[in-house]
C-alpha cells in the first residue's frame, strides 16, 4: 500500500498518544522510586537516590509503564488506520491524569527542581519528541537538589502520635524497599516480580498516606512552638507620683 509522504505519523497507532501515555507513566513510576527511597532514608539526597538507579531499574520500570496502558487506549489508536476495529471511540489518550500524579509526587519529594515543576513544563518535556525519558533530562531536574532533605525531620518526635514516628514510618518503607529490590534480584519472571513489588506497594498506600500527612503537618507548625516564652519585663524604678522626694542637698526649698 503506498502511502503518500509524511503521513506516517498520522496513521502509525503508537503516534496517537500511546508513547505518550507509556513515558508519562515512566516518568511517574521514576520520580515515585525517587520519593520511596527518600523516605526509606531521610538521610540520602535526590542525587544519591538517582545514581543508584541502575539499566535494570530503568527496564523494570518500562516493563510497569507497558502494563498501565489500557486496552480500550491501545484499541482507539487503531481508528487513524482501521476505523472497523475500533469500538466506543472516546477519544484518543490523554495525559493530563499523569501530569498531575507526576506534579504531586514530585512536590512530595520537595527538593529543589522538584517541589515547584509546573505542570505545563511536564506537559512540554512529555511532548517533546515523545521519546523516552534520557538520563541527561532526569540529571538536569535532580541537578540543583541540596544534601539537607531530611532536616525538617530533625527534633520532630516529640509532635508525633503515641504509635507511629516520622523514624518509624522510614524504616518501614525502607525494609520494604529492601524487599522489593530482592523480589525483582530473585526471581526469574519479571512480569511475576513486577506484580508481587506492586501489591506491596499499593498494600503499604495507608502509611504512605499518613506519611506524607505527618511531613505536611511538621511543615505546617505555627512558629510560636519554636520560640520561648517572653522573659517578664523587667521593674522600672518608681517615679514621683505628685509627692516631692526629699531634698538631699541640704538646703530649704525657698
Amino acid at each position: 500500500m503506498f502511502l503518500p509522504p509524511n503521513s506516517t505519523p498520522l496513521l502509525q497507532p503508537l503516534d496517537q498518544g500511546i508513547a505518550k501515555c507509556v513515558k508519562a507513566a515512566y516518568v511517574r513510576l521514576t520520580f515515585a522510586r525517587i520519593r520511596d527511597a527518600i523516605d526509606a532514608n531521610p538521610q540520602m539526597s535526590v542525587m544519591e537516590s538517582w545514581k543508584n538507579f541502575t539499566i535494570a531499574d530503568a527496564i523494570a520500570l518500562i516493563a510497569e509503564a507497558v502494563q498501565t496502558v489500557k486496552p480500550e487506549t491501545l484499541n482507539a489508536c487503531w481508528r487513524p488506520l482501521w476505523r472497523n476495529v475500533v469500538n466506543d471511540f472516546k477519544g484518543f489518550p490523554s495525559i493530563e491524569e499523569e501530569v498531575a500524579n507526576i506534579r504531586s509526587i514530585a512536590m512530595a519529594i520537595n527538593a529543589e527542581g522538584f517541589f515547584d515543576i509546573a505542570e505545563t513544563d511536564l506537559r512540554k518535556h512529555l511532548d517533546h519528541s515523545q521519546q523516552v525519558l534520557s538520563n541527561e533530562e532526569l540529571e538536569e531536574l535532580t541537578r540543583s537538589s541540596t544534601d539537607s532533605d531530611g532536616d525538617e525531620l530533625d527534633g520532630s518526635e516529640d509532635t508525633q502520635p503515641p504509635t507511629w514516628t516520622l523514624k518509624k514510618f522510614a524504616d518501614i518503607f525502607q525494609q520494604a524497599q529492601i524487599l522489593k529490590d530482592k523480589i525483582l534480584e530473585y526471581d526469574p519472571s519479571m512480569e511475576r516480580g513486577l506484580v508481587v513489588t506492586r501489591g506491596i506497594t499499593e498494600a503499604l498506600a495507608p502509611l504512605q498516606y499518613l506519611f506524607d500527612e505527618e511531613k505536611k503537618r511538621q511543615k505546617q507548625l505555627p512558629i510560636t512552638m519554636f520560640l520561648n516564652s517572653a522573659s517578664p519585663p523587667l521593674e522600672q524604678p518608681a517615679t514621683s507620683s505628685g509627692v516631692d522626694n526629699p531634698s538631699t542637698s541640704g538646703k530649704t526649698a525657698m
